[in-house]
């Protein structure tokens, strides 16, 4: 694997390439272990990814090389949140408008391939639509997203609620994962003392293993499942 970095002896960006990861300081270069590496990495557990998953990979080989003494043929993950993993069909419409925000010269032959059943007339607008937006796929955009989708956004969130949000107050990020990460990460200020968040059970693992790894508690409540699993304060009083 090949590392790059900054020696603070002397200023210059070093390269290494080998199965050790090093790390550079100014008594010289240590390799990154269990026992140097940041023990919260090791405490932090993420069942979803974790000796389940594993498990069923080790299998999934297994069956793959025509190993036949399981009572099954073909295994179905339900670790994550993916439905298409077991036959939703998905959304084709976002597909095609990324596909040609991707690949802009397809606009060229647009009505050839409307006839032809691969893009629909809708999806050729929109991205005709962001491309006069300045919608750059693959080029560095604005930390918090295209400002003509933030726009979007308080759209649809005026249509929902009947108040519209303030579009520089919209932060997209790539996933709802990296929204938690980002601002767990700002609300665990250890240095005003130990910091407890808040979190419904069950929870997703996300929230436990940021909390071990920003060294900030999780503070679980439970949801009423006779209530479509609501939030009651009782219960978060009780946390």
């Amino acid at each position: 694997m090949a590392v790059s970095m900054l020696s603070r002896q002397g200023g210059r960006c070093v390269s290494f390439a080998s199965r050790n990861c090093f790390l550079a300081n100014s008594r010289g270069l240590k390799s990154l272990t269990l026992q140097t590496m940041n023990q919260k990495v090791l405490a932090a557990e993420y069942a979803v990814r974790g000796r389940l998953p594993t498990r069923a990979a080790a299998i999934q080989k297994e069956l793959a090389s025509g190993e036949t003494k399981y009572p099954f043929s073909e295994l179905v993950y339900c670790n994550i949140g993916n439905p298409q993993a077991v036959g939703q069909q998905p959304l084709t419409f976002n597909r095609e408008v990324l596909a040609l925000l991707t690949a802009p010269q397809l606009l060229e032959k647009a009505d050839e391939l409307v006839k032809q059943g691969l893009f629909s007339a809708e999806s050729m607008a929109r991205a005709r639509e962001y491309i006069s937006k300045s919608a750059k796929v693959g080029a560095y955009t604005d930390s918090v997203g295209f400002s003509f989708i933030r726009d979007e956004v308080c759209d649809f969130i005026e249509k929902r609620d009947g108040n519209r949000p303030d579009p520089s107050q919209v932060f997209l990020t790539n996933g709802a994962s990296e929204g938690v990460r980002l601002l767990m990460s700002a609300m665990a200020a250890t240095h005003m003392g130990k910091i407890g968040i808040m979190a419904p059970i069950p929870q997703y693992p996300l929230y436990s293993a940021l909390s071990t790894l920003m060294d900030a508690e999780l503070v679980g409540y439970y949801l009423d499942e006779d209530k479509g699993w609501a939030v009651s304060v009782p219960a978060l009083q009780k946390a």
